[in-house]
């Protein structure tokens, strides 16, 4: 289940280039990974997600937390409990998915935020007004907006 990409796993041995595709964490490589989010200080969102219908799920590798404010956006590293393209996994209706999410480190500056995935489909993931924490590890339930 390990989605692999071109890039080295530490995020600031390839600073400002962008990463590809998401990494998914699996019982091969999650010590390893969470050794690398408790290091490089990566932003922890632990995900909610309600469903009403049986449908299938995926998350896009343009997903952000974005501070429109000062123009920040950290994208995506990890991802554990969900896939992404072209993947796609199926969700039993009437029931919460949760999934984790590890993105780029915020700037200091960054106070507010909104989780934004950015697909060319309608119906996008998403939360709002998520305030910044100490410890930047979020509980957060998104919901599909249209954009």
């Amino acid at each position: 289940m390990l989605i692999k990409k071109e890039t080295p796993l530490s995020f600031h041995e390839d600073e400002g280039t962008e990463c590809s595709m998401i990494i998914k964490i699996d019982d091969s490589n999650r010590e390893e990974i969470l050794n690398i989010v408790k290091q490089e200080k990566l932003v922890i969102v632990h995900c909610n997600c309600p469903t009403v219908d049986e449908e299938k799920m995926t998350l896009s590798n343009e997903t952000y937390l974005w501070d429109e404010l000062i123009g920040h956006k950290s994208k995506v590293l990890y991802a554990d409990g969900i896939v992404s393209p072209p993947e796609w996994q199926a969700v039993r209706g009437n029931s919460d998915v949760r999934f984790d999410l590890y993105f780029e480190p915020f700037p200091k500056e960054c106070k507010l935020f909104m989780f934004w995935e950015q697909i060319r489909e309608p119906y996008a993931f998403s939360a709002f007004n998520i305030k910044r924490n100490e410890n930047d590890e979020y509980w957060v339930r998104l919901h599909c907006c249209p954009f």
